[in-house]
């Protein structure tokens, strides 16, 4: 399993975007990290060793980081770290550390950064689906309503009004009290679910 490791550094090579054999979209640079830390006997800032990584990065990472950054920049990169031994021209041995990134950012503790967001088809596609689906869904309660309403107005025929007056004329106990209507969320009206089981 590969170790997820987050270093800070500044980019020492420029970027540019490639493609593999595969068509998928790489690029990557060069990552130097220099220890430094205020000696407080010299009263200033003292540089160390730096190390160096080979940054990789791929597909939508890969085209933001050749839209975005830019040697010198300062940036904090999260990634596997991958270490392997091999052997230079003079043979002697050489060791490859390299980070396949998984995110890469600028490091705001040295400059400030304005983001722009992009918006990929697939989720496009899918908040386009959702804003269609609650369209749809608002139509049909509306829908529903006019429904009832509609219902509500049909059962009250010519016979329960007086066409003089436009007033009820139906029996009080026929007449639907608002007030006191209650509503059994639990109840199923189907007799199948009211059905007492048989037994042989």
């Amino acid at each position: 399993m590969s170790e997820i490791i987050t270093v800070r550094g500044f980019v020492a090579t420029d970027t540019k975007l490639k493609k593999l054999d595969s068509d998928t979209d790489t690029t990557d640079f060069r990552l130097a990290c220099t220890e430094r830390w205020f000696d407080r006997e010299k009263n200033q800032w003292v540089e160390g060793q730096t190390n160096w990584f080979s940054v990789s990065a791929y597909r939508d990472l890969a085209r933001n980081v050749v839209a975005s950054l830019k040697k010198g920049d300062k940036v904090i990169v999260m990634g596997r770290l991958k270490i392997r031994s091999y052997t230079r021209q003079d043979s002697s041995i050489g060791t490859y550390v390299g980070l396949d990134a998984v995110t890469i950012g600028h490091d705001l503790t040295w400059a400030t950064s304005t983001v722009l967001h992009k918006t990929y088809q697939g989720r496009a596609n899918a908040e386009g689906n959702t804003a269609e689906a609650n369209a749809t869904e608002t139509n049909t309660s509306a829908t529903n309503a006019i429904d009832v309403n509609s219902a509500e107005a049909n059962s009250i025929d010519s016979n329960t009004v007086d066409t003089s007056t436009g007033e009820l004329t139906s029996a009080p106990d026929q007449a639907l009290d608002r007030d006191n209507v209650s509503v059994d969320d639990d109840h199923e009206d189907s007799s199948e679910s009211h059905r007492e089981p048989a037994f042989a």
